[in-house]
Order: structure tokens, then sequence, then C-alpha cells
């Protein structure tokens, strides 16, 4: 068998151009710091690397969105707690105005301040992020929520809420649409509202109200007559009687599961109705309270008209603090989800961060070992290559 000098020299070169190729790499391995230089260099790691980058960026953007809605549930927050003083601050005006022995002088004197809280409650309602987003207008953020419009107040935001996502697989609110929170408060003490009739001539002020029998109560109107024989009479709303009984000032009215008491003396003829409650918006029952402290009491039925007004108002008052009071808690849990949120994202970020290091950094320890093999091996390689290079069969003759 013959063998050319050609072939005898092309096995040698072959191994260090291999030698020499495997050299650059790890030495390209050591200046990237990254060990899969192409994802030929292992297919399998190089899709989990690509899985983990994902991952890694997604979490970014949740957690950019989850300042965001931080910030603006931190805002709808403070805001709430700006309603509350205001509220708390109408209750004390309204316990005021109920005192006998203000006239009519001192009771102007707390409208007065009632219609400033009005409007200062209309400023907050339409208050707005940093950036002028409106914090209250829905998803309809360019627009201005709440104006006024012939004596009332009207919304123009949408109902949306925004469910921007702060987690793998968890979304959240960014917050309440003003209409949830200003114009849909439970009227009455959330089950039924007590009203007195317009035209009642007798000095009777009706109480709060309250359920006592849930299973009894149909959520239907009734009213409470009163007799000319010194009773009371309740009936729905096709005039049918419900119940009837002598009346005694003070005495508890009860009927279809509720109850209810009136104190003074009203009148044959004087009524007071039980509406099923709806809701009412804070901006009319402020408007309501205002009207009350600002109605004429010259008479002993202007002042029992007051009274029951005033009374009215007091519960609604109080239902809307409650109604606020559950916004607040709400926007508390939200926070708290984004909070939990982060704090997973923080733990499963440092095993993402571990696996990607595992995947694609360098070990450096390994790697510059392995580097000074190959380069000895190399420079054999290269020296006995030269020797080989300068046999001749001239040598051997």
């Amino acid at each position: 068998m013959r063998i050319s000098t050609l072939n005898f020299l092309q096995a040698p070169v072959d191994s260090l151009n291999k030698l020499q190729s495997e050299l650059q790499r790890t030495q390209a391995q050591v200046a990237s710091g990254t060990k899969l230089l192409t994802p030929a260099d292992d297919p399998v790691a190089a899709g989990r690397i690509q899985e983990l980058e994902r991952w890694k960026l997604a979490a970014t953007q949740q957690q950019r969105n989850g300042d965001i809605v931080a910030s603006r549930l931190s805002l709808q927050e403070t805001a709430l707690a700006d309603v509350t003083d205001i509220l708390q601050r109408m209750q004390e005006l309204t316990v005021q105005g109920g005192n006998g022995t203000y006239d009519e002088t001192p009771r102007r004197m707390l409208a007065a301040e009632v219609r400033s809280r009005a409007e200062q409650l209309l400023q907050v309602a339409n208050r707005r992020t940093p950036s002028g987003e409106y914090v209250f207008a829905g998803a309809s953020i360019g627009t201005v929520p709440f104006a006024r419009q012939g004596g009332a107040v009207r919304y123009a935001g949408d109902d949306l809420s925004r469910l921007v996502e702060v987690g793998p697989g968890q979304r959240v609110a960014d917050g309440f649409p003003g209409s949830d929170v200003f114009m849909r408060v439970p009227a009455g003490n959330g089950d039924f509202a007590l009203r007195a009739g317009t035209a009642n001539a007798g000095t009777g002020i009706v109480g709060v109200g309250s359920l006592v029998d849930p299973t009894a109560w149909d959520d239907q109107p009734y009213r409470v007559l009163f007799m000319a024989d010194g009773s009371w009479e309740a009936r729905d709303a096709a005039d049918a009687l419900v119940a009837s009984a002598a009346y005694r000032p003070g005495a508890a009215i009860e009927f279809r599961g509720i109850r209810l008491s009136v104190t003074g003396a009203p009148v044959p003829g004087d009524q007071f109705h039980i509406d099923p409650a709806g809701s009412e918006d804070m901006f009319a029952t402020l408007e309501r309270l205002a009207d009350a402290l600002e109605a004429p009491m010259g008479s002993p039925a202007q002042r029992a008209a007051s009274g029951n007004e005033l009374g009215a108002v007091l519960t609604q008052l109080g239902q809307t603090l409650e109604h606020v009071s559950n916004a607040r808690s709400v926007l508390g849990t939200r926070l708290t989800a984004i909070d939990d949120a982060a704090a997973s994202r923080a733990a499963l970020e440092e095993d993402v961060v571990a696996n990607l290091s595992k995947l694609r950094d360098t070990d450096y320890s390994e790697a510059l070992t392995r580097l000074n093999l190959q380069l000895t091996g190399l420079q054999a390689a290269q020296q006995s290559y030269a020797k080989l290079a300068r046999l001749s069969l001239f040598d051997y003759l």
C-alpha cells in the first residue's frame, strides 16, 4: 500500500485544525462568559433559556404593571380617606342642625358649610393622577367624571375597571369607577328607607327603623298611616291593609319583618313611607342636608318635617360612610395582592436566574482548566507536526 506525502501530512493538519477550533471556542466562552455560543451547541438548553428569558420579560412587565396599579389604588385610597373626613364632618353638622335650640340663622351657617364641603367632595371625585388621568373616571381616564347639571351632579365616566396582570395568571382591577363609589350608595339602612309624607301636619318624627326578620320582608313599598281613632295602619302599594294597632309614641311598629317607631304627635292623615332600598349619590345626600338646614322652622309641623329629613340624612350618611369604608377595604385587599405578587415573583426570579446561570453562564474554573489543557495539547501537536513535516525519503537512504 502506497501513502503519498499529501496523505501523510493531511491527518496531522486536520487534527491541528480541530484543536485550534476547540481552543477558539473555549477562548470565546471565557471572553463572553457564555458557554452556549450558538443554539447548535445544546438545542435543548437553548430552548430552555428562551423560555426563562420570556418569563423574565413577562415578570418585568408585571412589575411595571403592579407599580402603576398600586400608585392608582393608593391615590383612590387617599381620596376616599378625604371623602371619609368630609362625611364625618357632615354627620357632625347634621347632629348640630337637629339641636332644638338652633334658630334659622345658625342653621343657615351650617348649610353654607355643607354646600362648601359638597364642592370639596366634587373636587375629590374629580382628582387626577400626576400624569393627568382622572382617578374615578373608570376606563375613560381622559374624561372629567363629575359635573353639576341642573342642580344635580352627573357622572360622565364609564362603569369599567381595567384588569391588569401583576403576576402569572393574576389580574388586579386598577380601581373603582366613580359611579360605584359616589353614585350608587345603598339608600336608607341598606334594607329600606323611611321618609315622611310631604303633607304631614303633625309633629311625628320617625326613627331609623330596622329589619328584624329578613324572611318576612318582601322588599315592597309600604306606608304607615295615622287614623282619627288614634291607631296606625300599614298599607301596601295597592292600599291593602297589612297591619294595624293603637299608636303609642315611641312604641314599636312592626309588620312584614320591619320595625320602626314614631315619636311626637302625628295627626290623622299623616303618613310615613317605607321604600325598598335603592341607591342615592353622595352629592344628593349633601344637597338634602343643606335644604333641610335651610328649611323654615316657624311652626311645630315645619320643625318636625326638618327633624324627619335630618334623621333620614343622618341615616344615609352612616350608610355612605360604611359604603366608603367597604371600598377602602377592597382597595387595601388589592394593594396586598400586588405586594404578594411581587414577593412571589421575587422568589421565582431567584430560581430563574439560578437556572439561567447553570444553562448559559461559563464555569470559569472549568473553562480555564480546559483552556490550559487545550493550549498544551495544541503546542504539542504543533511541535509534532513540525518534526513530521521535515521528514523525507532521503532520511532513510
